[in-house]
């Protein structure tokens, strides 16, 4: 909202038309025109008029437009958290379409947040129908201008009483169809209210000063404080128009949003502006793709080079596997030639004790024709027998000798020759092989 360039104001009430020129460091105005309107002139055509009054406008044109129709909504805080304020403007339009009388699709609004009790924020709307907006708009471009924004003329926000600034201070004011009732504090922050008629007393700091600000003279506003003393202004007088102009102007410079203001209506897209869009377009689609182009190369390059560092701690994977295995079958090979050591050396060793076991077990009717080898870990003990029972007694003697040396001796065979009375003699054959190891028992739990 702020400029600081030279500004022209319009205003436009059901019976006056005004237009004041500001040069860009001016405070005062410097002319001001003034005349009565025509009561069967439409808002646009009213404003053309205004306009008419002085020569060119101004870099900057604001309109000040007593037919945009005003008032305060409060809406539920849930209703408007977290939306946007194109949201929260379309929220506003139908919440206050039933009372305006204008239909959303058809109407144009500003709004200014205010503030907020017990979880009900207040807003406070200006509405005009958006045929009003676009005639306003385009007599302003005809003649030279640009229409910056559209206010009810109602509520500027600052003391016309140069006196009151800086202190706390009311004002009233009379408009065609309702009333705006304003107070400030020692801050200066200044809280709005729309009326529909005249406002009980109102309990303010003392000494705030209180003005009544009416459009015309014809209907004087009552004092709603008697015990105040009241400043009347009203706008036929060109002393009062002056500086309540001025502060329009010093309003529309600041910036600040202390007022609901219609935008103008976004400028239409020329050829031009098409293919300046269009190039643009066009430059972020090749922008955009050669980024995917460079991501895309470069996404490929890692990619290539994990799986190269993939590959080689894979090959690193397969030979440290296959040296395992070499290992593991050289451990395997000496784990079995140290059995086959072991194996040879117990043989060695418990040669001597067979024999010496067969020596001291074997029985006088006995005798021994050979030993050869059974196996891997047996040997086979050969013999003649002249009783059967022999054989018998000498396996179990041989047995219970050699057990203490992991030997076990058992009868293989009994061969009956059948030359003696008894059919004997016997041929026979005992193994004595290594006997295998009992499996460990395990600790009995005592119960307790």
């Amino acid at each position: 909202m702020s400029s600081s360039s030279s500004l022209t104001i319009l205003l436009v009430t059901s019976g006056r038309l005004a237009r004041a020129d500001f040069e860009a460091s001016g405070v005062a105005p410097v002319a001001v025109w003034s005349t009565l309107r025509d009561h069967d002139s439409a808002a646009p055509a009213a404003a053309r008029t205004a306009l008419a009054l002085g020569g060119k406008p101004k870099a900057n044109v604001w309109v000040l437009c007593e037919e945009a129709w005003m008032q305060n909504v409060d809406l539920a805080r849930r209703q408007v958290s977290g939306l946007s304020l194109e949201q929260i403007g379309r929220a506003v339009s139908f919440e206050i379409e039933p009372f305006s009388g204008t239909p959303v699709g058809e109407s144009v609004l500003g709004f200014r947040e205010g503030e907020e009790r017990d979880g009900v924020k207040s807003y406070w709307v200006a509405e005009l129908p958006a045929k009003i907006r676009d005639g306003i708009q385009d007599l302003v471009a005809a003649a030279g201008g640009k229409l910056i924004g559209i206010c009810h003329p109602g509520g500027v926000p600052s003391p016309i009483d140069p006196a009151s600034a800086g202190q706390p201070w009311r004002r009233l004011e009379a408009w065609n169809g309702g009333m705006v009732w304003m107070e400030s504090d020692e801050k200066q922050q200044v809280r709005t209210k729309v009326l529909t008629g005249l406002p009980s007393v109102r309990q303010s700091s003392p000494g705030s000063s209180l003005e009544l600000l009416s459009a015309g003279m014809s209907a004087p506003l009552p004092n709603p404080d008697p015990a105040a003393i009241a400043k009347r202004f009203d706008l036929d007088n060109e002393g009062h128009l002056r500086p309540w102009l001025s502060a329009w102007a010093a309003l529309f410079r600041s910036g600040k949003a202390l007022v609901p203001v219609i935008p103008p209506r976004p400028p239409k897209p020329t050829l031009r502006k098409h293919i300046v869009t269009g190039v643009a377009l066009e430059a972020a689609m090749i922008l955009i793709f050669l980024i995917v182009i460079w991501h895309g190369t470069s996404v490929r390059n890692r990619l290539r080079k994990e799986r190269a560092e993939i590959g080689h701690v894979n090959d690193k994977i397969q030979a440290v596997t296959k040296e395992n295995a070499a290992l593991r079958k050289e451990v395997a090979d000496l784990d079995l030639q140290a059995q086959k050591r072991a194996l040879l050396a117990r043989q060695r060793t418990a040669l001597p004790a067979i024999l010496r076991a067969l020596a001291s077990t074997r029985p006088d009717d006995i005798v021994l024709s050979g030993i050869h080898p059974g196996g891997a870990t047996a040997l086979i003990v050969d013999g003649i027998a002249l009783d059967a029972l022999s054989v018998d007694e000498m396996s179990i003697a041989l047995n219970t000798s050699l057990r203490r040396d992991g030997w076990l001796a058992q009868p293989l065979r009994k061969t009956a020759k059948g030359t003696a009375g008894d059919s004997g003699p016997w041929e026979f054959s005992i193994s004595v092989s290594q006997d295998e190891p009992a499996p460990p028992v395990a600790p009995v739990a005592h119960r307790r």
